[in-house]
C-alpha cells in the first residue's frame, strides 16, 4: 500500500514539474517578444468616414498583444484529399482564384483569395454528435486537414431544411480568437442533420506568431481619433432587424434602399472587446482590433429609426502603425 501511495506522489510530482516547466516556457516566450522599431502596415481595416462614439463604453487599455504574420500556404493538397474521401471530381478551376469539385455526392469550393473552402454534401459526413462542439470542429481540422486547430463555438441556428448551423471562431492563440466579415462574425461553420455534416464553411489560413508585441491604445486617445475621418474603421449595420419596418416598404437591393444605407450615422457603442481581424491574404500581418457593439440611426421619409452595427476600429498605439493612404 506504502509502494502505492509513493508511486503516486512520485507521478504527481513529476505531473507538476511538467506543467511548471510549460508555464516557464510560455512566460519566457511571452516575456521574449519586443515591441516593432518600424511601423506595422496593418491593412485589415480601411477608413469608414463616419464618426463613432464611445459613448459610456469602458474599454481595455492595457496588455500587449502579439502580432502574427498571415501564411500564404494553401491547402489545395488537403481540400483535394477531401474532395476524394467524398467521391468528388474536380471540374473548374481559375488559377490563383477558385478550385471546384463536384458530382450527384456535392460540391467543394475553394476560394484562394480568402483561403475558405466551402462544401454541401447531399449525403453528409458520419458525425455522430448531437451537435457541433469546440471540440468537434477541432476533431473535424485534424481529420481532414491535419490541423490542430482550437475553436470556440459562438452560437447555433436551425434551418428550415431540419440542419442545424454551427458558427465558431478559431483562437490565434490561448485566448483571443479571429474574426471575419460574416454573418456571425465567424471564421467557420459547419452544419449537422440527422448526425450528418451535410455542409461548411471552413478558414484555412494559418497565423504564424512574430517576435512582435503591440501595446493598445488610451481611451482618449480613441475616442478623439474615431470622430477622425481617416482613421481606422468599419462599420457594419445588420439590417436583418428592419425586417419588420423598413424592409416592408423597400426592397433590400433597390436604389432607395442605397440612400436608406448612406443615412447610417449617430453610431454610439454598447460594448467593446479585443480581437483579431483577418479578410484575406491580401493583409500580410493579423493585429488586434477594437470590436464595438454599436447602435446607429437611419432615416426613411423623414422618420429615424435605430439599428445594430458592428465596428472594428483601431486599437494600436499610432507610433507602431504605419496607415496606408
Amino acid at each position: 500500500m506504502k509502494n502505492i501511495q509513493k508511486k503516486y506522489i512520485i507521478i504527481g510530482g513529476a505531473v507538476i514539474i511538467v506543467i511548471a516547466i510549460i508555464v516557464l516556457v510560455v512566460f519566457l516566450l511571452r516575456n521574449n517578444l519586443k515591441y516593432p522599431e518600424e511601423p506595422l502596415n496593418q491593412q485589415s481595416l480601411s477608413k469608414d468616414t463616419r464618426e463613432i462614439s464611445l459613448g459610456k463604453t469602458q474599454i481595455q487599455t492595457t496588455g500587449d498583444y502579439q502580432i502574427f504574420q498571415v501564411s500564404t500556404e494553401l491547402k489545395y493538397s488537403f481540400v483535394n484529399d477531401f474532395a476524394k474521401v467524398l467521391d468528388l471530381k474536380l471540374s473548374s478551376s481559375s488559377e490563383g482564384e477558385y478550385y471546384k469539385w463536384t458530382s450527384s455526392r456535392g460540391s467543394i469550393f475553394y476560394d484562394i483569395n480568402k483561403n475558405i473552402v466551402i462544401f454541401e454534401l447531399n449525403e453528409g459526413i458520419e458525425w455522430n454528435e448531437a451537435e457541433m462542439t469546440d471540440t468537434s470542429f477541432n476533431r473535424f481540422s485534424q481529420t481532414y486537414f491535419g490541423e490542430n486547430w482550437k475553436y470556440k463555438v459562438s452560437g447555433s441556428e436551425k434551418r428550415t431544411g431540419g440542419d442545424t448551423v454551427y458558427y465558431a471562431n478559431r483562437y490565434i492563440d490561448g485566448q483571443n480568437i479571429v474574426e471575419m466579415r460574416e454573418h456571425n462574425q465567424q471564421t467557420d461553420m459547419i452544419a449537422l442533420k440527422d448526425g450528418k455534416i451535410v455542409s461548411g464553411k471552413l478558414l484555412m489560413t494559418k497565423f504564424t506568431p512574430m517576435n512582435y508585441k503591440v501595446p493598445l491604445i488610451s481611451e482618449d486617445t480613441l475616442r478623439n481619433n474615431l470622430a477622425q475621418s481617416n482613421y481606422q474603421k468599419e462599420i457594419y449595420p445588420q439590417f436583418s432587424s428592419l425586417q419588420d419596418t423598413i424592409l416592408q416598404k423597400v426592397n433590400y437591393l433597390s436604389n432607395d434602399f442605397e440612400e436608406v444605407a448612406d443615412s447610417l450615422k449617430n453610431c454610439t457603442s454598447t460594448d467593446s472587446s479585443v480581437i483579431y481581424y483577418y479578410k484575406s491574404f491580401d493583409q500580410s500581418l493579423i493585429t488586434p482590433v477594437y470590436k464595438l457593439a454599436l447602435q446607429c440611426d437611419i432615416s426613411y421619409n423623414k422618420v429615424i429609426y435605430s439599428v445594430p452595427a458592428i465596428g472594428y476600429v483601431n486599437a494600436i498605439e499610432s507610433q507602431y502603425l504605419s496607415v496606408p493612404e
